[in-house]
């Protein structure tokens, strides 16, 4: 059985994949999305950094308003770039991870003119933020939405990890890999329920968590889905 960690609508769509290849699985979200109600505005000279889904959906809300269609967008990720070009926004550069798009920003020397805006969650990648900072004194985060953790695994999923029938589990982000075993410990959940576990990660930075160092890890050649199932039918 693999647990699959997304939200809802996204877990939901895997499940559906893995339905189709016969492999069993289960679904338990362990955050939620709380939006703030923040304005993105257009600034001369002003480029954006997107990195999430749900960033682009508060983008999506503020087009208008925001006067956003003159504004320039770097995107981490092709579905999100897609969506942001059919709300008629200026994609400049769609980066693959963080560490492709600062060498593209590098390269191009995007850095040199204006200021950059991160648009991201309360639970960000410091680490990307921190050498966008390095190249650009002038960038800045605008936190758009709260990642709020659950504070109990669903009583299928408990039952599941108790009794050893989760024989493998995906990780998409950091903060959902962080939280899935800080549940496991207030469940008191011990090593016996989750060594014998393979644990999948989007990116090879996730599977250098130190939560993970402990157990069987490996991660998709490519950080998108496609790749993920890939190393799940690999794997399973």
């Amino acid at each position: 059985m693999i647990l699959i960690t997304r939200l809802k609508e996204d877990n939901t769509t895997i499940k559906k994949k893995l339905d189709a290849f016969k492999i069993k699985s289960s679904a338990e979200p362990l955050y939620k999305i709380e939006y703030l109600s923040k304005k993105i505005n257009h600034e001369d000279e002003k480029t954006f950094i997107v990195a999430s889904k749900q960033a682009v959906k508060v983008i999506h809300s503020n087009v208008k308003k925001g006067n956003l269609k003159k504004s320039i967008f770097l995107v981490i990720g092709k579905q999100s770039s897609l969506q942001l070009k059919k709300l008629g926004l200026k994609v400049k550069i769609v980066a693959q991870n963080s560490h492709e798009l600062i060498k593209i920003i590098k390269k191009n020397k995007l850095y040199e003119k204006g200021k950059f805006e991160y648009l991201c969650a309360n639970a960000f990648n410091k680490d990307f933020f921190s050498r966008l900072c390095d190249i650009n004194k002038s960038t800045k985060k605008n936190v758009l939405y709260n990642l709020v953790p659950n504070q109990k695994f669903s009583e299928k999923t408990l039952k599941l990890l108790r009794q050893q029938n989760i024989t493998i589990v995906l990780f998409f982000s950091k903060f959902s890999c962080n939280t899935f075993f800080q549940l496991c410990r207030s469940h008191k959940l011990n090593r016996k329920n989750l060594n014998g576990i393979q644990y999948i990660t989007l990116s090879k930075e996730i599977a250098d968590l130190q939560c993970l160092k402990a157990y069987k890890v490996s991660w998709a050649n490519r950080p998108n889905l496609a790749s993920m199932l890939q190393k799940v039918a690999s794997i399973y």
